[in-house]
């Protein structure tokens, strides 16, 4: 079966952060593959496959070369990918709105997981959890001379499991850059 996800996320921004949003996702994914549940599952724009990070691999997928992914070296493809990666923004002045809508499509089989027999597999995980990265820097701090925060910017993220509302400071000058009023939300769609 073809199951769609849709992921929205909403961060506000100070008009003097430097912010764009990563096309790598984190999402937690019930995988037919390694038959488990609410596996941690890695999708990026560029993928034609997703990597589920179960930690074990199948047999049959042991000699599979894994893509370069700084977080996880054991992983194994998924049948699970990013089709659609959409951001917006918008403002007043004060503040400056900035959205991320994306899609994920995966192939979904049933299953048993292989730890916990009575624990059915779904098209979307029974708790559905995901982490959206962004890049983060401060112009007010780039403009005073201090190149760091734009020339490395630094990477954060958002994801379903934080204590809302939260804020991201400069490092430098501790000004408020992002506030995150609400978690991501996970629909699935179809």
């Amino acid at each position: 079966m073809l199951a769609h996800i849709e992921i929205e996320a909403t961060v506000k921004t100070d008009p003097q952060a430097h912010f764009y949003w990563k096309p790598q996702v984190e999402f937690s994914h019930d995988c037919f593959v390694c038959r488990r549940r609410g596996r941690t599952v890695l999708l990026d724009t560029g993928w034609t496959e997703g990597r589920c990070a179960s930690g074990s691999t199948p047999v049959e997928l042991a000699s599979t070369a894994a893509p370069n992914h700084d977080k996880k070296a054991s992983t194994h493809p998924a049948p699970i990918r990013l089709v659609a990666f959409d951001t917006a923004q918008r403002g007043d002045g004060l503040s400056v709105v900035q959205t991320l809508r994306c899609r994920v499509t995966s192939w979904w089989s049933p299953f048993h997981d292989i730890t916990d027999p009575a624990q059915a597999g779904a098209a979307l995980t029974e708790r559905p959890w995901v982490r959206l990265a962004f890049g983060l820097g401060c112009t007010s701090c780039f403009d005073d001379g201090d190149r760091d925060p734009l020339n490395v910017p630094g990477t954060s993220s958002i994801q379903t499991n934080l204590v809302w509302p939260s804020e991201m400071r400069c490092p430098k000058c501790a000004r408020v850059l992002v506030t995150t009023e609400t978690s991501p939300r996970i629909t699935l769609v179809a």
